[in-house]
């Protein structure tokens, strides 16, 4: 199961997965509790693509706002990651 998450910036970010118990920081890196697969912080989207002519920037590029996890869970996973938690109807993007 995939959880999308959004916040503010990724420090937030660690900050709440940290508090949940998703994440822990250790001397190896992250590790992550029972039940939790994998935590990835993915890049930020484009919600209007840049304007180039040639290698010249015309328009920068506008992109969406906030920092977005997904959080990927065994199917009974149970967490409530409250307000965090977004339910997208048009996915930006796909995990194969």
């Amino acid at each position: 199961m995939i959880r999308k998450l959004k916040y503010i910036d990724k420090e937030e970010a660690i900050k709440h997965l940290t508090e949940l118990g998703i994440i822990t920081d250790t001397d190896f890196g992250v590790e992550y509790c029972e039940g939790v697969h994998t935590v990835i912080h993915l890049p930020k989207f484009q919600k209007i693509k840049g304007v180039y002519e040639g290698e010249e920037l015309i328009e920068p590029p506008v992109f969406i706002e906030g920092h977005h996890v997904d959080v990927v869970t065994e199917n009974d996973f149970k967490c409530d990651f409250g307000v965090f938690e977004i339910f997208p109807k048009n996915d930006l993007h796909v995990l194969s």
